[in-house]
Parts: C-alpha cells; structure tokens; sequence
C-alpha cells in the first residue's frame, strides 16, 4: 500500500486537468486510508493489548514530528529559485515526497514481516514469546480471566 501510495503521489505532479487530479486524489485517499487500520494492526501483533497504548500514541505523535519535518522540505523545495522550473511548485512537492514514499514503501515491502512467525529479527524462541504473549489470557479486576481476550 505505501508503494502505491507514493506511485500515486508521484503521478499526481503529472495530471493534467482537473477531471485527472481528482481521479488520482481520490487514489491517493484509498491508499493512504489503509495506513491506520494496517499499523494497528502490526502493532496488536507484537504487543499486548496494555503495551498497545503507548505504541499507538508514540506513532501518532511521530506522525505530527513528520508533518513538520515535511513542512520543512516543502518550504525549502518553494524558493524563488524554483520558479524558472517547468514544473509548478505543488509538481515539485509531489515529484520530491512521492519517490521518496515510493523507496519507503519497497524497504517496508521487504523488511516488515507479515507475523511474528515470520520475523526474520526474532529467533525461533523469540517468536513464540512474542506470539504466546499477545494470546496470554488477562486478569480482570476481580482476579477472573476475560472471556474475550482479542485485541
């Protein structure tokens, strides 16, 4: 999904009008929508349900540090210098931040593992804690086990 997030991003600098842009927008939209859902989702498969908190919060906050570290390119990229371009100063952005996501998505593509049985990080003790200790039952209040302990 990132890959074809920065595809789209990539391609957005070359539309032509607006019946295109809003076509690749809407792209853009779908591929980026799916980014939540699927770090949830890799969060919850290493981390227990009280360990997923801070996790979530820590990406969540490094998602604003992004946002101004890209704001900053972005800046940088908009100069005076940059209006003798052919391209207009939104191509440029798009053409600087959709092949960088383009390399992010294919280093995520090969090093993110799909389970913590498949992580190439983790030996194969390590592997079973790590799936053990996302299925461990948890204690309620009263000392009983819950009776649904998915994340």
């Amino acid at each position: 999904m990132i890959f074809l997030w920065g595809l789209t991003a990539t391609t957005t600098a070359f539309t032509k009008g607006f019946a295109t842009l809003c076509v690749n927008r809407v792209f853009l939209g779908v591929f980026e929508s799916c980014m939540s859902p699927i770090l949830t989702i890799l969060i919850s498969q290493y981390w227990s349900r009280e360990e997923q908190a801070l996790r979530t919060s820590l990406w969540w906050s490094s998602s604003a540090v992004g946002a101004f570290i890209a704001d900053a390119i972005t800046y940088g990229v908009s100069g005076k210098e940059h209006s003798v371009s052919k391209y207009a100063i939104w191509q440029i952005i798009y053409l600087v931040f959709g092949p960088l996501t383009l390399f992010w998505g294919v280093i995520i593509f090969f090093a993110v593992p799909s389970s913590p049985m498949s992580a190439w990080f983790l030996n194969k003790r390590e592997r079973t804690i790590a799936t053990a200790k996302v299925r461990t039952p948890r204690l309620d209040g009263s000392g009983s086990y819950l009776s649904d302990d998915r994340p």
